[in-house]
């Protein structure tokens, strides 16, 4: 496979791609499962979510550019609200 593309440039994303394998974190949990009401809360992102998703004038195509949208928007509150 190469990584070197028409225009002679290195694909380094490509390259990172294929070739790089990270371990995924492993999440012990151990601070967040004492935070009341988390788990209640992040329930009613879902469920806020799946009714939209069912919703009549939401068509299948809409769905991945929303949800990449929604955990960009959650990811900016979390990120603004938490310090």
């Amino acid at each position: 496979m190469s990584y070197v593309e028409e225009n002679g440039k290195f694909n380094v994303k490509k390259w990172n791609r294929e070739n790089v394998h990270l371990e995924e974190e492993v999440l012990k949990e151990e601070y967040i499962e004492i935070m009341d009401g988390l788990d209640e809360g992040l329930a009613l992102i879902k469920d806020a979510w799946r009714d939209w998703a069912i919703g009549a004038e939401t068509k299948k195509s809409m769905l991945k550019p929303a949800k990449k949208e929604l955990l960009n928007y959650v990811t900016k509150w979390l990120n603004k609200n938490i310090k």
